[in-house]
């Protein structure tokens, strides 16, 4: 088997990216995405149905944001984690 090598300082640093990621995007959903009002009764009569329609494109939007926010969190957490466990399987490896 031979032996394998992980850059912590790397996944660190990708793990930051990530955050910084995350934080972009809860931005853009607590300043522009939130301040989106569009429905139905903003369209005006002749237009309910199609004010509607970007309403709804308006939710979905800000729910995917939302969840590429989580996931960017959650992948930096999983990169942190892993850098901290190969650090110290580094570390106990040194000292045998």
């Amino acid at each position: 088997m031979g032996n394998t090598r992980v850059d912590c300082a790397g996944l660190r640093a990708a793990a930051q990216h990530f955050d910084a990621t995350a934080e972009l995007l809860d931005e853009a959903l607590h300043g522009q995405l939130s301040r989106l009002h569009f429905g139905g009764a903003v369209a005006g009569r002749a237009h309910v149905a199609h004010g509607d329609v970007v309403r709804a494109a308006l939710d979905r939007l800000t729910a995917t944001v939302a969840q590429w926010s989580r996931a960017a969190e959650e992948t930096a957490v999983a990169l942190r984690v892993t850098a901290d466990r190969y650090g110290d399987a580094e570390l106990r490896a040194a000292a045998l």
